[in-house]
């Protein structure tokens, strides 16, 4: 209405030099035409090894205070984040291993100005793979995040504004994905900003036959700060069927007790032709106090055509 036009354009880069090593980097801009208009600019750089027994990773992202790409998806802006991570897999030569595994992820988010805003650190201590591609691990991490402001965490729970440093330990397990049933389960428990947490969640894969698939997820949560505690509980349904290769329906719900809110997303694609498709997405939100009452808060239905051009 105001008659500004928002502009968005970018430029990726992907490199490999060796089949160990690449390196991934974008830069991106935005600008808006009316008097006064913001311009700002977002880049990114990725290395990667990928070696027989020792992997590694180290990447940076910019966004600035005024990269706007309206019709994008930015989740926040005016940050910088580093990360690196280093794992260590060795190959014993025992019956039943794969191999082992070891690893220290760490990232960190920075203000423009430099200042820490969050810091996150996962080692993982000891870990396993079988040769039927089980896993199991056992880890630790540290978070540090600094609170401008107090953070409503839940109905009547607030975290004051401060900085915090919190640890705590966790155990996860896997099976493999390409089973007709496999299971992925982990629990964490330690320090939460000035409080305590238990955490936990399970998730359970069926693959009947070729066409199913479905994952069943539950998350919980037990809090305890100062200021309250509270049990949150987060319930996933995916459900995806495959009528043959080119026509596939997929089904996502999920309940949040929390925050009080139910969510369908039902989604079919048809790939008529290669590199052309047609999507029909409904999506529907309620708000739930319980799943026994249900208020619709919005809906929609989206249809979506591509057809490719080729010589």
């Amino acid at each position: 209405d105001d008659g500004n036009t928002n502009r968005a354009y970018g430029l990726d880069l992907h490199l490999r030099p060796t089949k160990q090593f690449a390196i991934d980097a974008y830069g991106s801009g935005t600008d808006n035409t009316k008097p006064g208009g913001e311009s700002d600019w977002s880049a990114g750089l990725l290395t990667t090894y990928n070696g027989r027994e020792w992997h590694a990773q180290a990447g940076w992202v910019r966004i600035g205070e005024d990269f706007d790409p309206q019709m994008g998806f930015l989740l926040t802006r005016g940050v910088n984040r580093y990360n690196g991570r280093v794992t260590y897999e060795p190959w014993p030569k025992w019956s039943s291993v794969m191999n082992l595994h070891f690893e220290l992820d760490a990232q960190l988010y920075t203000g423009i100005d430099g200042k820490t805003q969050t810091e996150e650190y996962r080692l993982d201590l000891f870990g396993v793979r079988t040769k039927s591609a089980a896993e199991a691990k056992v880890f630790v991490t540290q978070t540090y995040d600094s609170l401008e402001d107090p953070f409503t965490i839940a109905p009547g729970v607030v975290i004051p504004a401060g900085e915090y440093r919190f640890d705590a330990v966790g155990l996860a397990f896997l099976t493999h994905s390409s089973r007709p049933v496999s299971v992925e389960a982990s629990v964490l428990a330690g320090e939460f900003y000035d409080g305590d947490r238990q955490s936990g969640s399970l998730l359970l894969r069926l693959r009947p036959s070729r066409h199913i698939r479905s994952e069943t997820t539950w998350e919980i949560s037990n809090v305890t700060l100062p200021t309250g505690e509270f049990t949150a509980n987060v319930i996933r349904e995916r459900f995806a069927y495959a009528f043959n290769p080119k026509v596939l329906a997929n089904l996502f719900l999920q309940y949040n007790d929390l925050s009080e809110i139910a969510s369908v997303n039902l989604r079919f694609a048809w790939n008529y032709r290669p590199g052309s498709d047609v999507f029909l997405v409904y999506n529907e939100t309620w708000n739930a106090p319980s799943l026994g009452e249900l208020t619709r808060k919005d809906r929609q239905v989206m249809l979506k055509a591509t057809y490719l051009f080729q010589k």
